[in-house]
């Protein structure tokens, strides 16, 4: 995916963006109107269409001195549309590896660090505020950041083995490996992470395997129903 530098603004409320783009979808397209509808300054709009620009659910048109803003979607889960964009994705991905600093995560995205930094003090903003980082002073995700950079990361890994063996049932252990290259974690936290996602999502679908040789007792999930080994979606 292209990254493109998030935007290094901040806003009181991620209220807002869900506000202004509905109050966008409903024919409120130019910042005069938008102050109005909203009773926020130009300074705020501007901030706030930034990140809505950023994120891919508007797009801006200039027309003589006038700013026009047309929706690119009507309706958006914003946990959805947040993690949709590839610098905010490579941000958290590096949150997930261990990363506590924002300064530690330039240097790891950009050959300019100091250029960065204010975007990425942007993304952190916004995913404490939607409940994906803790509130604390290095960075840390939470349960629920971890679930969603997890099933993210999982999912794009799954997708790509599936390609390439044209087979839509994936042995846990490659399923693992391939996934270790880009997401750190043990093997207890993958295992915790992987049943935890079976609970919230019906379309990962985990089977259990007879126990043919040693390999496939090691390298499987025991459960109390057998050794899970293979890993489908859909």
């Amino acid at each position: 995916m292209k990254m493109v530098r998030f935007p290094s603004v901040s806003i009181s409320d991620i209220d807002l963006l869900k506000k202004t783009h509905l109050a966008i979808v409903a024919g409120d397209n130019t910042t005069a109107k938008l102050c109005r509808r909203l009773g926020l300054s130009r300074t705020n709009i501007y901030k706030i269409i930034s990140i809505l620009e950023a994120l891919n659910l508007i797009k801006k048109n200039k027309t003589k001195r006038r700013n026009i803003y047309m929706p690119l979607k009507k309706k958006f889960v914003f946990s959805d549309a947040f993690l949709s964009n590839g610098f905010v994705i490579e941000v958290l991905r590096l949150i997930f590896n261990g990363m506590k600093s924002r300064k530690n995560i330039a240097k790891n995205i950009s050959t300019q660090p100091k250029n960065v930094l204010g975007s990425i003090s942007a993304v952190a903003s916004i995913a404490r505020k939607a409940g994906l980082m803790r509130n604390q002073r290095s960075y840390k995700l939470t349960p629920e950041g971890e679930r969603q950079i997890f099933r993210l990361y999982l999912l794009d890994t799954y997708n790509k083995i599936v390609e390439k063996k044209d087979s839509k049932i994936v042995e846990i252990p490659e399923l693992r490996k391939e996934l270790s290259r880009y997401l750190v974690f043990s093997r207890r936290k993958f295992e915790m992470l992987l049943l935890d996602l079976e609970k919230t999502d019906t379309n990962v679908q985990l089977s259990t395997a007879p126990v043919l040789n040693d390999f496939i007792r090691k390298e499987g999930i025991k459960t109390e129903s057998g050794i899970i080994y293979y890993f489908s979606y859909g």
